[in-house]
């Protein structure tokens, strides 16, 4: 392994990742972990993963468990695509990622997202005319952190919080430490994926839902932003210098 690059998501029992990110097998220059937090009884998806781990718990709660008592898996890598288990997206596209991520020094970054799927942050939404654009903040269904912001990251997560908030929460942690500047969070234009719209899946609905209902997350989040007297998140988010297609 010299790519240094590694996938981790959290499966659940609906989804079909392995036909977009790992389609063209061969040609991966990442590896994956992956929770598997569904109910089968079975090693669900083991065949595709690098390394693998069965627990409940949404994204951010498993991976915070695998960076804590596996020390020696993160150890090896360098970047951390840490991505929803039904976002389409293929395998050469996430290679760029990481190849891009390397290349501009990023701290965090995502690829776009095209408008047939759920959007729910305007800045987010490709922009066709855009190579990229540098922002201080990165949506927590696609974000890929450098090992450094990911340390930053993990020593403030707390496992209380249920998905809602998480992206706020990384995305201001990055923005207030001493050695940031405008470039080094952005969105990538010119890679894209697609977030699934509920109606378009088999289910009809989040699996998260079936975890913990957004209101619900969303009173974790403010719960815990309170208590430790964090901002709301909204009124910080800002765009800076773009690179345009050429």
């Amino acid at each position: 392994m010299k790519h240094g690059n590694l996938i981790f998501t959290s499966a659940g029992d609906n989804t079909e990742f392995y036909n977009h990110w790992l389609k063209l097998k061969d040609m991966c220059l990442f590896d994956i972990c992956i929770v598997y937090y569904g109910n089968s009884n079975k090693e669900r998806f083991k065949e595709y993963s690098t390394y693998y781990f069965k627990k409940k718990g949404s994204k951010f709660q498993n991976f915070y468990y695998v960076y804590h008592n596996y020390q020696s898996i993160i150890s090896k890598y360098d970047r951390f695509f840490i991505i929803d288990d039904d976002i389409i997206i293929d395998t050469r596209s996430i290679n760029r990622l990481f190849e891009e991520s390397k290349k501009l020094n990023v701290w965090l970054c995502q690829p776009s997202l095209l408008p047939e799927g759920k959007v729910d942050w305007s800045i987010t939404k490709n922009n066709p005319s855009l190579k990229l654009q540098y922002t201080n903040f990165v949506e927590m269904n696609v974000p890929l952190f450098s090992k450094y912001a990911l340390h930053i990251f993990m020593k403030k997560y707390d496992p209380y919080i249920v998905g809602w908030g998480t992206d706020l929460l990384y995305s201001h942690l990055f923005s207030i430490q001493p050695d940031f500047s405008h470039n080094k969070i952005c969105i990538i234009h010119s890679i894209t994926c697609v977030n699934p719209l509920e109606i378009n899946k088999k289910n009809k609905k989040r699996e998260i839902d079936r975890f913990m209902n957004t209101e619900k997350r969303k009173i974790v989040w403010n719960n815990w932003r309170e208590k430790n007297n964090y901002p709301n998140g909204f009124d910080y988010i800002e765009l800076y210098d773009c690179i345009k297609n050429t």
